[in-house]
Parts: structure tokens; sequence; C-alpha cells
């Protein structure tokens, strides 16, 4: 009878609660919703009322599968919180088009960088990670090489439940367990005393032997006195629920937010970089590109072209305007989507991710692909690329020293430094 009750408890602790499941909701192109359930709790037009981008919160149980929406190859997994996206996976799709999964579960990713994936492919499980507003959700975003896309041209938000802000509750029966090789094993969460690496772990022990104490006694087993008692099962309790608090426990104890301020080193995931490359690079850059209204050979301000401003906004869904009344913080943002996020800078060591992002935007985010495949990280090969190029231009004669000083105060901020 004894080990029955035992046995009954056990099973109550590790069962799972059961929540009904939807089949992915399917879009234009053959796409998938990347989670199975359709609760909305926050759409393109509550994120940028609340100046954020064009994306939907997707709102399931914590821990629940991620799925990309289609096939592609990864471009960026890990935990490096840029953005305020915590633990954040970026897929490259077909025809310019890419997408984000945000707020994962710390630890859970299962992909890494260059890996060909397809729609069935599991990206992650559903956390709270990051800068957030509300509990477990996923951030997810749909862009294109124009820039960031709005959800509902490619799903029916009316085949979407509107939920504002609200939480999921219970436990997902597609959940993702928290191991194999590219688990967050080097992240902190920065919370007042509490970290998984010390204090966390000493919770979880002491509230697993608080819990054992507990059901040791209301079993009856020597009236919760002879723990270690081998004849009359009480040890063996004792080991049962310790095992199982792995399953139960983090019901108790929620998944806690990684700060907006992380930057901490991932294992196997893409280089992370001193946190001072993207305004190097962009003080570097800013110099060379001009700060008055001029039509060289269209309307451009702050080095930023009409066309592109208008794309920009559009992205953003804005009404377009003159690009001449562009602000530096709107020209930082394109700057940094369009060149320093979409060149791949953002994923390379500090000084190739320099001279990468200036070589992208005077020559061409396609041109500076090219220098990269040729050199990689050798930032004197890159930058003697560079030479090379400029010097094989018929407009040399006329830019050539414009593009040479240039270069040269590049040299000056790259080589011979990591």
């Amino acid at each position: 009878m004894r080990y029955g009750i035992i046995a009954v408890i056990v099973f109550l602790m590790t069962t799972p609660d059961v929540t009904p499941q939807t089949q992915r909701l399917q879009g234009a192109n053959g796409w998938l919703l990347p989670v199975t359930g359709n609760v909305l709790s926050s759409d393109e037009a509550m994120h940028l009322r609340r100046g954020s981008v064009n994306a939907w919160d997707l709102t399931v149980p914590n821990g629940s599968r991620v799925w990309p929406m289609a096939d592609g190859i990864v471009q960026y997994a890990g935990c490096n919180n840029a953005g305020g996206y915590g633990c954040w996976v970026l897929v490259d799709h077909a025809d310019g088009y890419s997408s984000v999964y945000a707020h994962l579960m710390l630890g859970s990713i299962q992909v890494q960088r260059g890996q060909q994936i397809t729609q069935g492919t599991v990206l992650g499980g559903v956390g709270w990670t990051g800068k957030t507003s509300f509990g477990p959700h996923l951030n997810f975003e749909i862009r294109h090489t124009s820039g960031r896309q709005r959800i509902d041209r490619y799903f029916n938000v009316g085949q979407m439940n509107k939920c504002d802000f609200c939480e999921a509750t219970g436990r997902p029966a597609n959940s993702v367990t928290v191991t194999g090789p590219h688990q967050q094993q080097h992240i902190a969460v920065q919370q007042p005393g509490l970290t998984l690496s010390a204090d966390f772990i000493r919770l979880w022990i002491l509230a697993g032997l608080i819990w054992a104490a507990i059901v040791t006694y209301v079993i009856g087993l020597n009236d919760g006195l002879l723990w270690f008692s081998f004849g009359n099962g009480s040890f063996l309790a004792l080991i049962v629920v310790i095992l199982t608090s792995g399953v139960w426990l983090p019901r108790l104890v929620p998944e806690m937010p990684i700060a907006a301020q992380e930057t901490a080193q991932i294992a196997q995931s893409a280089p992370i970089q001193s946190t001072d490359a993207w305004q190097i690079a962009y003080a570097a850059m800013r110099h060379w590109e001009g700060s008055k209204c001029v039509h060289d050979p269209s309307r451009t301000f702050r080095g930023i072209t009409q066309n592109t401003f208008d794309s920009w906004r559009r992205s953003q869904g804005q009404p377009t305007g003159d690009v001449c009344t562009i602000s530096e913080q709107e020209a930082e943002q394109i700057y940094y989507q369009n060149y320093w996020v979409r060149s791949g800078a953002n994923r390379m060591p500090r000084s190739i991710a320099i001279t990468h992002f200036d070589f992208a935007v005077n020559a061409g985010v396609g041109r500076a692909a090219k220098a990269f495949s040729q050199c990689r990280t050798n930032v004197r090969c890159y930058n003697n690329y560079r030479e090379n190029f400029y010097r094989s231009l018929n407009s040399f004669s006329l830019y050539g020293a414009g593009w040479l000083n240039r270069l040269a105060s590049i040299r000056s901020l790259t080589e011979g430094k990591g």
C-alpha cells in the first residue's frame, strides 16, 4: 500500500498538463506558422505603437516547440540578446526572405549557424528571455531585403485568436528538452541573487529536499523522521522525489528573463563582438558619408538615398517622406539594418566587422560578400582587396584619392587589432 501511494505521487508529478494541440496555420507561399497554436497576443499595430517593429507575439505554453516558417539556412542561433531578443534564431529563406524567432527558452536552441533546415526542424522552445513586455511567448518576424514585412500579408490574421498580452497556462505536449550540444551553459541570468551557475542550482536542490520532506511526512513513513531507513522505503521515496524534481520544479520557478545588457559568450554559436564594435564601425563610416542634402545623382542625405529611405519607412509601416528630413537616429537604424546586419558584420570579429561594414556601405553588400569570401577574417587581406578593387575602377582617377584616404583610416582602426 505504501509503495502504491508513492507510485501515484510520482505519476502525478511526472505527467504533464495536456493542452489541446492545433495544426500549424498555413500561410502564403506554403509557409507555416512557427508554433502549434493561434493565440496572437500582440500584432504589428501594437508593436509599432510601443516603438517596436513589425512583428507578431505568439503566446503558447513555456517550452513549446518552435519550427521555421519555411526551409532555409540558419544565419544566427544563440543568446547575444541583440535587439533585446534574448535567445533567438535568424533563418535565411529563398527570394530574399528571412525570419526571426526570439525570446526562446534558455538552453533550448537545437540548431547552429550554417545549418540547412526544413519546416520540420525544431529550432528551440518558447521562453521568456531578453527584453519582453509579458510572459512566455514567441516574437516572430518576417523580413525581406527591402525591409521588415507585415506578417498579416502572409498569414490570415482572421484565423488568429487575439488576446492582448495574455499568457498561456499549462505545459505543452510538444515541449523541447533543454539538453544537447547547443545548451547555452555560459549564460547567467542577471537577476539579484539568482544565477544558473550557483544560486539557481542550490535553490533547485533545496526545493527538492523540502518537497521530499513534505511527501515523506504526508504518507506517514515513520512520521517523516527516519529518512534513511532502508527497511521501510523512506530513503527510496526521497531519492525518487529528488530525481523527478526536474519535472515539477519548473512549474514553481519560472524562467527568468535575461537582462537587456546581456552580452555573454555562447558555446558553438556565432562569435560575440566586443560591445563597442558597432559604435566604432558606425562612427568611422559616418565620417566619410555626407552631412548635407545633395543630388549625387539621387537625392541623398547622411549617405542615405531617397529610395532607401522610402523603402525603410514602408518596412516600418510609416508613410514616405523627404530623405533630407531624416534624423541621425533614423540613419543609424537604416545603416544597422541594411548594412551591419544584412552584410553579416554583426557576426564577425571586431576588426573584420569594421572594414566589412564600411566596404558594404561604400561598394555594396554583394561586393563586400565577395571580399569576405576571399579573405575571411584576415583583415589585411581584406583591406588589400578593397584597395585593388578601387584601383580597378574606371572612376579611380576622379575619386581614388578619397577612397584611399577612407581606406587608410580603416586600416588604422583594424590592422594589428583583434
